[in-house]
């Protein structure tokens, strides 16, 4: 019998990773960790082409382990605001061997320090609702050091408690700061009902991964009554997905573990749609609150949803609607999403601040329906300038992500940004600012296809996969020989720009096909991540397993793409980039392997390429704009107050946190920002104006004019 039952649980294993889609599971369990943890090492670029017999494994396999242990630590307590110095102790001798513990199916060292943890945010929400009771007072002078880097952990509870005090005080104050209450009195009874509110949900959430539940209770956890809408309010796969997640950490800072919910929401932001009602959510002081309806959505054809209206309830019949307060909104978006055609029921509380703050309750039906996400979607600014006399048209594309629905037929950032180059070409733009600024990347196969709307037919990227036959490369390139825009290109980019933003714009730089304009250099992401789908209801796994590297022959890897010419941004700090994250990967270089092919020297699509001296032209127009200009004056007195907070280890007292505030207020108000009522006062006219305000646009768009004057003067000058 016991043969046999190994047996079978080799079978169920293989399967898992074969046949994923035949199975289903009710949930993480410590079953399967040891199964992912494997997964993750065959695929990953450092592990993948190993010899698992050779101690240079077991070495590679140990220094891993401490990592993860780092990891797992830093995840469950960054803020160091639990655990005294010997609960640390005592979890890491728990966490020693845990890689033979897990392979055993032995995950008791984790649970205990579950319970441990329980304990730790119990004893944080007790003094925090002891704390807060009492006749509180603001104490101004209080100082405290946010930097936790800064900060040595704590030898005694007691310790804590005091440190936790000053914690308290500097939450109440931004409570403080945010309530909308008018009387100082009042503001100070919202911020404690609040604060309160966030520890009390923060203690049931930790309680809802209990992992020493009975069978019975995990089954009844992982159910969901679809007849009635309801979630599961106990989550013990919670636990053991921060532990994977740390594991997956302690490779490099890029790999990761998606929950299954995580996962539904990678997907959603890749595909830019989803199904459901199309509003944005949020949570204040417990309950659900309406922020957005997004335009074609459910919610806004219907006419019965406005911003600001909290959802009580929701259900898939009227007759049994679940109460959502005080509800994770994880969950309650899981309630509200469903299939296209399907109804869904929401009862709502409306306060009209126009009639004396009159309340009102009514359920309303909706019908889920396709949403597309428009947001993330590419967008086309017009910009006019005028320069001796002479009119200029700039088209600026805002570029927020790389998103692709991976089917024929399908929904993609190369096609959205087609239409928007055909339409800037029947205006007759004079250039193009590409804005790739704040785009963290992904879809890479978009990004490929995106580079060469720019120039004929060329190699874009090449990727290193480690193999346990060696290395190999596969290049990927642009077969198209059309170019959809052949005029003067700016990239505009920060250290935020990553990934898929930087296989564009090194292209393009690596091509001299841009001027690549913005912050510093960007992200410094040159890694590929592989995202693989494990048993329904386990999630995913993204596991790092290559690098890229853009023409010219230099990874993006740490360094990224760096600017041809760069002005004032507040993420041009070493707080920004790959550089500062765990665990990152060397940079390295491979032979050049840009294409001659993609060069046009005639007819429409002949495009002029970026010289060295046209660079130094733009570079020393810009830098005499950029001296002028009072926002980047006031963008380069934030970064030097940055600087010297990073240096003292962001210290500060109680009332410099009014201070600050005083000061964005007052700031606020100069640019016209303030007092806005809601989110519907922020329509589409006032998001544009606000985006086309930007001095890193403004800046980007008069670089592409002149820009435009170096070409006409060189082609000029080629002519005679």
């Amino acid at each position: 019998m016991k043969t046999i039952s190994i047996l079978l649980k080799y079978i169920a294993i293989c399967i898992f990773f074969v046949f994923p889609s035949f199975i289903y599971a009710v949930g993480l369990e410590c079953d399967y960790v040891h199964d992912i943890q494997e997964k993750y090492l065959d695929l990953h670029i450092n592990f993948s082409n190993f010899d698992r017999k050779k101690k240079k494994f077991k070495s590679e396999l140990s220094r891993l382990e401490t990592r993860v242990r780092d990891q797992f630590i830093k995840s469950i307590d960054s803020e160091k605001l639990y655990f005294t110095q010997s609960d640390i102790n005592n979890i890491r001798k728990k966490l020693r061997n845990i890689f033979a513990k897990i392979k055993k199916k032995d995950c008791s060292s984790l649970d205990k320090i579950y319970s441990l943890y329980n304990k730790r945010v119990s004893e944080r929400v007790k003094l925090a609702s002891e704390y807060l009771k009492k006749d509180f007072i603001l104490e101004p002078m209080m100082k405290l050091t946010l930097d936790a880097r800064k900060r040595k952990r704590k030898r005694t509870i007691r310790q804590i408690n005091t440190f936790h005090k000053k914690y308290i005080q500097y939450q109440m104050a931004n409570a403080i700061i945010a309530s909308d209450k008018e009387a100082y009195e009042e503001q100070v009874v919202e911020a404690k009902k609040s604060i309160l509110r966030n520890y009390n949900r923060l203690g049931k959430q930790v309680k809802s991964w209990a992992v020493n539940l009975s069978n019975q209770e995990k089954k009844k956890c992982y159910q969901r009554k679809k007849s009635s809408g309801e979630v599961t309010i106990c989550k013990p796969y919670k636990w053991y997905s921060i532990y994977l997640n740390s594991f997956a950490k302690g490779l490099d800072p890029h790999s990761g573990y998606l929950s299954q919910e995580d996962y539904e929401d990678f997907e959603i932001n890749m595909k830019l749609s989803l199904e459901g009602i199309g509003a944005s959510l949020s949570t204040k002081y417990g309950h659900t609150v309406i922020e957005r309806l997004i335009p074609g959505g459910a919610a806004a054809r219907s006419g019965k949803l406005k911003s600001k209206d909290k959802i009580l309830a929701v259900g898939q019949n009227a007759k049994k609607m679940v109460n959502i307060f005080e509800m994770d909104l994880r969950d309650v978006v899981s309630m509200i999403r469903g299939k296209k055609g399907t109804p869904v029921y929401l009862k709502i509380l409306r306060v009209n601040k126009k009639k004396g703050k009159k309340k009102k309750i009514f359920t309303v039906r909706l019908i889920r329906d396709r949403v597309n996400l428009e947001d993330q979607a590419a967008s086309i600014y017009y910009f006019d300038r005028k320069v001796n006399n002479k009119k200029y048209k700039v088209g600026v594309i805002h570029l927020p992500s790389f998103y692709g629905e991976g089917r024929l037929g399908g929904r993609s950032v190369t096609k959205d940004v087609k239409k928007l180059l055909y339409q800037a070409r029947k205006k007759k733009v004079s250039a193009i600012v590409l804005d790739m600024s704040n785009n963290g990347g992904g879809s890479l196969t978009e990004a490929v296809y995106l580079t060469g709307l720019f120039f004929a037919k060329g190699n874009v990227v090449r990727q290193l996969v480690k193999t346990k036959t060696g290395n190999r490369y596969l290049t990927l390139p642009d077969d198209d020989k059309g170019v959809a825009y052949a005029g003067p290109l700016v990239v505009l980019v920060n250290r935020v720009s990553a990934s898929a933003s930087e296989i564009v714009s090194g292209a393009l730089k690596s091509y001299k096909r841009a001027v690549v304009v913005g912050g510093d250099h960007t992200f410094g992401k040159g890694s590929i991540q592989q995202v693989d789908r494990l048993l329904p209801g386990l999630g995913s796994i993204r596991v790092t397993v290559g690098l890229f590297f853009i023409p010219n022959g230099l990874s993006t890897q740490l360094k990224g793409v760096t600017s041809d010419i760069s002005f004032p941004s507040i993420l041009s700090n070493d707080d920004f980039g790959e550089k500062t994250l765990d665990y990152v990967l060397p940079e390295q270089e491979i032979p050049n392997f840009v294409s001659k092919s993609a060069y046009v020297s005639k007819g429409e699509n002949k495009w002029s390429p970026v010289t060295n001296k046209m660079i130094a032209f733009l570079k020393k127009n810009s830098v005499k704009r950029v001296k002028k200009n009072e926002k980047f004056e006031e963008i380069q007195k934030e970064i030097l107050e940055m600087k010297e907070k990073k240096r003292n280890g962001y210290v500060t007292t109680i009332a410099q946190v009014f201070d600050r505030a005083k000061k964005e207020d007052e700031k606020e108000e100069k640019n016209g920002q303030k007092n806005k009522e809601d989110n519907d006062d922020m329509d589409e006219a006032a998001i544009k104006k606000r985006y086309m305000e930007r001095p890193a646009i403004q800046e980007a768009v008069d670089i592409a004019v002149d820009q435009v004057h170096w070409t006409q003067k060189t082609n000029l000058a080629q002519k005679k």
